[in-house]
C-alpha cells in the first residue's frame, strides 16, 4: 500500500500559484507554514535537482479536472475540488499483467535432477542416498516456487482506477476458498491482498456505487471466513467436550449426562438468541421466575384456605356427628395402610425360600438370631457366576461339601465340586453330605484351573445327604494304586499315557501343553506328571476323581532362523539386515527389491562383525556394529556410516519370504 505522504502533493491554482498540501493529513498549507496547523507535522520542502526534472514530475503525477481545471493526482477517480468523476483515466491492464505474471510462475517446469553415480547403484541398480537427495531437491524447488507466487502476489502493486480496483478484489476473493484450510500460505496472502485492495478503495473512491459494490464483495467474503473460523472452532471444541464426556461416563454417568445437557441447553440457548428466534434476557428470565414462584404461592393459599374451611367445618358438628367422621377417617387410614404395606407383604412371601433365620446359642450369652439373604442355592449357580466373571464378594452362598480337605495345599478346603475350593480360616466339623452357608470375604482367585474362594462361615446344617454318603461308600471300594512313580512317564506320548489312566479309572485328567520351537524337544512328549499337585507315590491309594495334571510339549516352528534383526527406515521403503548366530549367516534386502543378497560374517557384535560381500560383482566389505539396546551402525566400504535400529524378526522374515 503507498505512503499517506505520496498521496499529496503541491498542485497549481487557476492563477499559476503554487499550493501546498500536508503530507500526513492533507490540510491546505501557506507558502511559508512550517508546521501543519491541523495535525502539528513538520513540514519539510522538496529538494529539486532542475526545473525541467519538476516540470516533468508534474506532468506525470497530475491531470486536469475536465470540470473545474484543478490539478488531479493520476489515482484520484473524484476531483476534490467540484467532486467531478474522472472518467478519462485509463486502466493499465494490471489485471492481465498480473494474471500473466502468476501463470508464468506457476507453470515453471521441475528442473532435470542431476543424479550422481555409485557402487552401490553399479552392483544392484539403485543408489537408496540418491533417491533421498532427489526427492529433497524436488521438494525445495516446490518450496521455493510456493515462496514465489506468495511474494508475487502480496507485492503486485494495487491499481487507481475503479475497474481495476474492483476487477481486483472480484479476483482476490475468488481465489479464497474457504472450503479449504484457510492457513495455507497461498490462502493467506489472497486474503491479506483482500484488504489491501479493499483499504485502497477507501482511500482513494470512498462513496459511490463503485465502492459500495467493492464493498459488498469484501463484507460477504469477510463473513464467510468468520464463519469457516467460528465452524473450525466449533467442531474443535465439540471434539474435546465429546472426549471429556466419553471419560466422564466411565467415572460418573449421571453427573455427566446432566453437564452434558446443561452445556447443550445453555449452547442452545445462546444460538437461539443470536438468531434472534429467542428475544428475551435476564430480566425476561426472572420474571418468568417470578411469576411462577407466585402461582406456587397462589396454589398453597388455597390449599390453606381448603383446610381451614374443613377445620371450621369439623369445630360445628355435635359429638355424634364427630364420632362417625373420626370412624370414617380411620377406616381410609386403614384402607391406605394396606394398600402400601400389602404388596410389600406379598412380595416378601414370594421370597421366602431365599430368606432364612438361624439362631445360635452363644458361649458368653443366652441367645441370638442371625438373619440373612442367600444368594446362591447351590454350588452350580456360583460357579456359573464366577465363570461369567460376576463380582462375588459379599455374596451368601450355600453348598454341600463333597470331600473336607483341612491339610490342603490351599489351605483348609471344603471341596464343593470339580472347580470350587472353599477355603476357611478354621477348621470345621464337616463331613461329606454336610451343608454349608458362608459369606465370601474376597473376591475369588484361580489356581491350576480352579476357583480359590475365601469365605467366612455363617452356619453348617449337620443334615448328610443320603445321596452323597452312598456316593462315598462306593468311591471307598474304587481306590486305584500305581505300580509306577512320575518319573516312569516322562518322555512317553501324552495322549497314550491318559488312555492308560482313563482304563485304570481315573476320571479327572488334564493335559497341560507348553510351547517350544527347539526340535529336540519331541511333540507330545511328557515332562511332568502329577496327582493332586504332587508326584506319584506308588504306596498311596488314589481316588477315580483325584486330579492329574500332565506336563508336555507342544514342538512350534520357529518365527526365523535368523536370531538378529535390523531395519533402516526410509521415506517409501525400508532397509533390512538379518544374521543367524549359529551359522554365521547374513542376509541383506530392502521392501522394494525383487531378491535378496545372502554372505557370511566373522567376528564379534560389540567390536564390530566382517561381511563379506566377495562373491558379488566387485566384491566388498562392510562392517556391522552392535552393543545392546535398540542401535546399531553398518559401516560401508567407503567408511561412511549408516544408523540402524533393533526390529521385530516376525515382520522382517515376513518381509524376507516375500522376496525368497
Amino acid at each position: 500500500m503507498a505512503d499517506k505522504k505520496d498521496l499529496f502533493n503541491d498542485t497549481i491554482d487557476e492563477n499559476n500559484n503554487k499550493k501546498r498540501f500536508c503530507s500526513n493529513c492533507g490540510e491546505e498549507l501557506d507558502q511559508d507554514d512550517k508546521f501543519c496547523d491541523s495535525c502539528g507535522k513538520e513540514v519539510k520542502k522538496k529538494k529539486e535537482s532542475s526545473k525541467t526534472t519538476k516540470k516533468d514530475d508534474d506532468k506525470v503525477k497530475t491531470k486536469k479536472c475536465p470540470n473545474c481545471g484543478a490539478s488531479i493526482k493520476s489515482f484520484q477517480t473524484n476531483c476534490r475540488y467540484c467532486q467531478a468523476e474522472i472518467s478519462n483515466i485509463k486502466a493499465s491492464n494490471s489485471l492481465e499483467d498480473f494474471s500473466k505474471g502468476l501463470a508464468k510462475i506457476k507453470s515453471k517446469p521441475m528442473p532435470k535432477y542431476e543424479s550422481k553415480g555409485s557402487l552401490l547403484k553399479k552392483v544392484i541398480g539403485r543408489d537408496f542416498n540418491d533417491e533421498d537427495a532427489k526427492e529433497e531437491f524436488e521438494e525445495e524447488f516446490r518450496r521455493q516456487k510456493e515462496e514465489e507466487i506468495v511474494n508475487y502476489i502480496i507485492n503486485y502493486p494495487i491499481p487507481n482506477s475503479n475497474e481495476d480496483l474492483t476487477e481486483f478484489m472480484i479476483l482476490a476473493c475468488s481465489n479464497i476458498n474457504v472450503k479449504k484450510d484457510l492457513s495455507d500460505e497461498e490462502q493467506k496472502v489472497w486474503i491479506e491482498k483482500m484488504e489491501q485492495i479493499y483499504q485502497k478503495a477507501k482511500m482513494s473512491i470512498k462513496t459511490g456505487e463503485e465502492f459500495k459494490r467493492i464493498t459488498d464483495i469484501y463484507t460477504s467474503k469477510k463473513e464467510e471466513i468468520k464463519a469457516k473460523k467460528k465452524s473450525s472452532a466449533i467442531k474443535i471444541t465439540a471434539g474435546v467436550i465429546g472426549w471429556f464426556a466419553l471419560l466422564g461416563l466411565l467415572v460418573n454417568p449421571i453427573l455427566t449426562i446432566v453437564i452434558v445437557l446443561l452445556i447443550c441447553g445453555v449452547g442452545l440457548f445462546i444460538y437461539l438468541k443470536s438468531k434472534g428466534k429467542i428475544t428475551f434476557g435476564i430480566k425476561e428470565v426472572k420474571e418468568i421466575s417470578n411469576n411462577v414462584l407466585n402461582f406456587i404461592r397462589h396454589i398453597f393459599t388455597k390449599i390453606k384456605e381448603i383446610i381451614n374451611k374443613i377445620v371450621d367445618w369439623y369445630k360445628k358438628l355435635n359429638k355424634e356427628k364427630k364420632k362417625k367422621v373420626n370412624i370414617g377417617i380411620c377406616i381410609m387410614i386403614l384402607i391406605l395402610l394396606s394398600l402400601i404395606i400389602l404388596p410389600n407383604v406379598i412380595n416378601e412371601q414370594r421370597n421366602t425360600n431365599d430368606y432364612y433365620e438361624y439362631e445360635e446359642e452363644d458361649k458368653n450369652e443366652d441367645s441370638s438370631t442371625i438373619s440373612y439373604t442367600i444368594d446362591y442355592k447351590n454350588a452350580e449357580e456360583f460357579e456359573e457366576d464366577l465363570n461369567d466373571g460376576k463380582k462375588v464378594k459379599g455374596k451368601v452362598v450355600m453348598f454341600i461339601v463333597n470331600e473336607y480337605k483341612p491339610d490342603s495345599t490351599l489351605g483348609i478346603n471344603c471341596w464343593a465340586g470339580e472347580h470350587l475350593n472353599f477355603i476357611s480360616e478354621d477348621e470345621l466339623n464337616v463331613k461329606k453330605g454336610y451343608t454349608v452357608i458362608g459369606k465370601v470375604t474376597k473376591e475369588p482367585t484361580t489356581v491350576l484351573g480352579s476357583w480359590k474362594v475365601e469365605y467366612e462361615v455363617l452356619e453348617i446344617k449337620k443334615e448328610t445327604n443320603d445321596n452323597l454318603i452312598e456316593e462315598e461308600i462306593q468311591e471307598e471300594s474304587k481306590k486305584i494304586k500305581l505300580e509306577n512313580d512320575s518319573s516312569y512317564y516322562i518322555g512317553k506320548d501324552s495322549s497314550e499315557v491318559k488312555k492308560e489312566l482313563e482304563k485304570l479309572g481315573f476320571t479327572n485328567i488334564e493335559i497341560n501343553k507348553v510351547k517350544t520351537d527347539d526340535a529336540k524337544n519331541k511333540n507330545n512328549s511328557i515332562t511332568e506328571l502329577l496327582i493332586n499337585n504332587k508326584e506319584i507315590d506308588i504306596a498311596t491309594d488314589y481316588n477315580v476323581d483325584d486330579k492329574i495334571i500332565i506336563t508336555c510339549w507342544k514342538y512350534e516352528k520357529p518365527i526365523s532362523n535368523y536370531e538378529l534383526a535390523f531395519i533402516r527406515d526410509l521415506s517409501n521403503y525400508d532397509l533390512y539386515f538379518m544374521f543367524d548366530e549359529d551359522t554365521n549367516e547374513v542376509v541383506y534386502f530392502g521392501t522394494n527389491d525383487s531378491g535378496v543378497m545372502k554372505s557370511k560374517y566373522s567376528g564379534n557384535f560389540s567390536e564390530g562383525v566382517d561381511i563379506d560381500w566377495s562373491k558379488y560383482q566387485d566384491g566388498w566389505h562392510e562392517t556391522f556394529t552392535y552393543n545392546s539396546g535398540k542401535n546399531a551402525i553398518l559401516t560401508d566400504s567407503y567408511g561412511v556410516d549408516w544408523e540402524y535400529e533393533v526390529c521385530d524378526i516376525k515382520n522382517a522374515q515376513n518381509v524376507l519370504d516375500g522376496l525368497e
